[in-house]
């Protein structure tokens, strides 16, 4: 019998269901929990059996249960990491975890089948689609990264009401960005814009701005798309040169890229 029957278990019996961190579980190896050590971290006990978890676990959830296997959310604390990942099998004879994974950001999706379970989360790094972590119970967990998307918004009015972050990373304006910035310069907008709120309609323009987590008050980025012909406005601030601006305004500048060049 394969070891990953347990999935197609967990499925016939409706058995997937996320849980809090003090909620004990039943199990067939007994009673799953998180306990907390003398030092404040926190450690995974299934039964009489101890599972180690990394030595910052000082956050542990379980996330997620499919059948007799756990995910469980770790973190060091503070909000500058979301945690990372680890899946724990509560099996009679064979409890153990895998190794841990992530990228800091909180799981979009959580999928399996019979031979694997799999989790999907942004991958934190600029110009990088989401991140899957595959895990088949026997081998490490496994990581694939997916290609940017497309943003699907097909004339430049469809950017107001999106985040200026998602056009920074669409796929298809990764050509144009680059051809204006560079190749670094576009990473640097990337990180720079990471916390942003929508793009808003200004005269012939739909911009926004953001900053870069962690340094909103030093480091700050405004995106702009015109409305009629789509050529494009960047501006930054907080690097080495100081507030730079980039594209052609032909006209008044859109407030959000004026604001950042201030």
């Amino acid at each position: 019998m394969r070891r990953f029957a347990l999935f197609t278990l967990a499925i016939a019996l409706g058995t997937s269901a996320a849980m809090a961190q003090q909620v004990d579980t039943n199990t067939r190896a007994g009673t799953a929990r998180i306990i907390s050590n003398p030092d404040g971290t926190k450690d995974v006990a299934v039964g009489n059996t101890l599972v180690d978890l990394p030595e910052d676990a000082y956050l542990a959830f379980f996330e997620k249960r499919l059948g007799d296997l756990f995910l469980v959310l770790y973190s060091p604390g503070g909000n500058a990491c979301n945690g990372f990942y680890t899946w724990v099998h509560a099996t009679p004879g064979a409890i153990r975890r895998s190794d841990s994974f992530g990228t800091c950001a909180a799981a979009k999706d959580i999928s399996w089948d019979a031979e694997t379970v799999r989790v999907t989360m942004a991958s934190g790094e600029p110009g990088v689609g989401d991140v899957t972590f595959v895990y088949d119970g026997k081998g490490p967990v496994q990581k694939l990264v997916a290609p940017l998307a497309n943003s699907g918004v097909s004339a430049p009015a469809g950017w107001i009401g999106r985040y200026p972050s998602e056009l920074a990373a669409a796929a298809e304006m990764q050509a144009p960005l680059r051809a204006m910035l560079g190749a670094q310069g576009l990473r640097q907008l990337q990180e720079m814009i990471d916390l942003a709120g929508p793009m808003e309609r200004d005269g012939n323009w739909a911009a926004g701005s953001g900053c870069r987590k962690h340094a909103c008050d030093t480091l700050r980025a405004a995106i702009a798309i015109n409305l009629d012909d789509g050529r494009l406005l960047v501006a930054m601030t907080g690097g080495p040169a100081g507030p730079q601006l980039w594209g052609e305004a032909r006209g008044p500048l859109p407030s959000a890229i004026a604001e950042v060049l201030r």
